[in-house]
């Protein structure tokens, strides 16, 4: 009669872990598993059947990156981190100790599968990122306004296009040609749109220079 309400116990048990959305284990004070939900065969790419039994070295060896149940075991408190599986899978995991006796009884663990949000995550990073480099090359073009007149002729245009090439470069840059050319003009424009354009830009005359100097 007792058997027979201890394995009824024991099937209903089971019933719930494996209807659970979630991944569900339970581990013993060791940190080795005696129950399991059906989906962590799925997630974990081992049989449920191996999975009994292991423990947190054969955990990191075998199936995840990091055991959440052996630091559990060494805090003695609640615990919650991201797991990667051989699988490939990310898992979001809690675990919890039951305590009986001022010692750890079992360990309760529920895991969520968030790996699309992990990739989503990095796909919004990588835009963020994208949309920072356009939002600071739209800035430097802004500081140099093309609507200029003396920027309209086919040979500033190519001035300005290497002017845009360079600008980033962390190289000094000679500019040749007669007084009155514009070679202060466009040192000026390079500062403008480089990225040190926050700093002062200063113009020094070579001939108020005196000789002695």
């Amino acid at each position: 009669m007792i058997a027979e309400y201890l394995r009824g116990n024991i099937e209903d048990l089971q019933l719930i872990l494996d209807l659970s959305y979630d991944l569900i284990t339970i581990a013993d004070r060791k940190g080795r598993f005696t129950a399991a939900s059906k989906s962590c065969e799925k997630y974990f790419g081992i049989s449920e059947d191996k999975l009994i039994g292991m423990g947190p070295e054969d955990l990191e060896k075998n199936v995840l990156d990091h055991s959440i149940t052996g630091k559990v075991i060494s805090t003695k408190s609640k615990a919650t981190m991201v797991q990667n599986t051989a699988s490939g899978k990310i898992l979001l995991a809690t675990a919890y100790p039951v305590i009986k006796n001022e010692g750890i009884y079992k360990i309760i663990t529920f895991s969520k599968d968030i790996t699309e949000e992990k990739k989503l995550e990095a796909q919004l990073e990588n835009l963020t990122n994208e949309l920072e480099w356009y939002k600071d090359e739209y800035q430097k073009r802004q500081a140099v306004s093309l609507s200029n007149p003396v920027l309209s002729s086919n040979s500033m245009q190519q001035v300005m296009n290497m002017v845009n090439h360079i600008a980033n470069m962390n190289v000094i840059v000679l500019l040749l040609g007669e007084t009155g050319v514009g070679k202060g003009y466009i040192a000026s424009l390079i500062h403008n749109i480089s990225e040190r354009r926050e700093y002062p830009f200063i113009t020094v005359n070579c001939a108020a220079i005196p000789k002695e100097l």
